[in-house]
């Protein structure tokens, strides 16, 4: 049975980047290829393509392993101190509205995945016209 997200949920966005990060790897066989070739984007502070390729995996592996990743640093005593550290933050916290502050980070990471996603399909079609400009060119 497949699990289905409204359209607009925090788990649809991520499992829409997943998929358009997953689709990106498998149609860019050779990154290397994306090395100084310009972004359209010049406020970005990747230097050409493939560096924004390299960083989009980057966010899709940390999405998919972070929770593996923070039981094994439980394990190692890192938990210990990153629990008490939490628990000092509480007690600061504890006049702030949790409710409004979680509101404001999903809708911030909703935007973030969305224009993720956005970028990993960019960076697919942008890799197929590349190619494609280089086999006409040869």
């Amino acid at each position: 049975m497949e699990i289905t997200f409204q359209r607009q949920s925090l788990l649809e966005a991520v499992n829409q980047f997943i998929a358009a990060t997953t689709t990106m790897d498998e149609t860019i066989l050779v990154p290397s290829l994306l090395r100084d070739v310009p972004l359209d984007d010049k406020v970005c502070r990747y230097q050409d393509v493939y560096d924004y390729y390299q960083a989009l995996k980057t966010v899709k592996n940390e999405i998919e392993w972070s929770l593996l990743r923070m039981e094994e640093r439980g394990k190692r005593g890192h938990g210990l101190r990153l629990l008490n550290r939490e628990v000092q933050e509480e007690k600061q916290e504890t006049d702030e509205d949790l409710e409004e502050q979680f509101h404001h980070h999903v809708k911030g990471l909703f935007m973030v995945l969305t224009k993720l996603t956005k970028k990993a399909y960019y960076l697919t079609d942008r890799y197929n016209r590349e190619i494609r400009f280089e086999s006409f060119a040869q």
